[in-house]
């Protein structure tokens, strides 16, 4: 599942929707219908404060209690329905699930985070509506159960501010020109010193990170600055696995190709330092080419810094050698 923004299962939306399920299990009247074999009926569309239009598909719920059953959703399907008796009650939402936003005529997939638990206890009665909220990503369920009504209300919260995950760097380090790099040496210094153009690269590890990445932002401690002038540097993408960056290497075409690889391809950010600078922490917002490529990280991340104009006796450095620095990549999430 992929993200933009989370929605919350309650009752702002849930509300509305009881509305239209109990005008159908009430008793007498066109267009009702008989309580005495009852029905679950779930929607699976709703809107969310924004008008954005949302709908829950891949959803099973398994509803355990004197009349077990399981239900599917179908994406052709707006609603789904089936008989239960009276009686206790538990629906469980099983994992595998796919919430979707409607989006330039097509319905596009949407990450969300389950925060409530996927059990929900309750008791069916005659003729009566029993409210299951979840709190969710997104999704619009009303389930309606036999003989009394279960109904699980979901509301599309899609304007919250997001929830942030923090990573520190596994690993970080230099490569000059000429491709030379020490083994596990963790020194990050940038520019151009005793003869030798330095660039820096910083990675970390995205492996147990939530999918569904929609902002990211690099934090770097500055260690030191020898120039006297402001500095820009760029952050770009890298396709250099993180073995291979950390790979002795006494200068060596591969190497060379590395150094290349730290300074080109897709600009991540840019950010400017001068000596003024020496011992504060930068956060530099992060491009949407940043975040594309976070979401299809599945083990390690890398960056890539260099100095836009390289100028002899001249550099930053984030890192002198192995010691603590706050060297971190922070995600963005919808709430959780």
């Amino acid at each position: 599942m992929n993200v933009e923004k989370l929605f919350r299962w309650a009752r702002s939306i849930g509300g509305a929707l009881l509305v239209t399920l109990m005008a159908g299990c009430g008793s007498g009247g066109a267009g009702t219908e008989e309580t005495t074999g009852g029905t679950i009926s779930l929607p699976l569309t709703g809107t969310g404060p924004t008008g954005a239009q949302y709908r829950l598909t891949n959803a099973t719920f398994d509803i355990s209690g004197p009349q077990s059953s399981t239900v599917t959703s179908d994406p052709a399907q707006p609603v789904l329905n089936v008989d239960v008796d009276v009686g206790a009650y538990t629906v469980t939402l099983v994992g595998g699930w796919v919430v979707q936003r409607f989006t330039g005529g097509v319905w596009q997939d949407q990450a969300a985070v389950l925060t409530s638990n996927p059990i929900v206890a309750l008791t069916v009665a005659q003729g009566a509506v029993s409210q299951a909220t979840y709190n969710f990503g997104v999704g619009n369920d009303a389930i309606a159960i036999g003989k009394g009504r279960i109904s699980i209300g979901a509301a599309f919260d899609d304007d919250l501010a997001p929830s942030e995950v923090t990573l520190a760097a596994t690993d970080r380090g230099w490569r000059t020109h000429l491709g030379g790099h020490a083994f596990l040496n963790q020194n990050t210094i940038t520019g151009e010193t005793s003869g030798s153009a330095f660039r820096s690269y910083f990675t970390f590890d995205v492996s147990t990170a939530p999918v569904g990445v929609v902002g990211a932002t690099l934090r770097l401690e500055i260690e030191n600055v020898i120039s006297p002038d402001i500095e820009t540097l760029t952050i770009r993408d890298v396709s250099t696995s993180a073995g291979a960056l950390d790979a002795d290497d006494g200068g060596s075409p591969a190497g060379v190709a590395i150094y290349d690889d730290l300074g080109s391809g897709s600009t991540y950010g840019a950010f400017a330092v001068s000596a003024a600078n020496i011992g504060s922490i930068l956060d530099i917002p992060l491009s949407s080419a940043a975040v594309a490529d976070l979401n299809a990280a599945t083990t390690t991340f890398s960056v890539g810094l260099s100095l836009d104009v390289v100028e002899l006796g001249q550099w930053v450095r984030f890192s002198i050698s192995s010691e603590a620095r706050v060297h971190e990549l922070v995600l963005q999430y919808p709430p959780f």
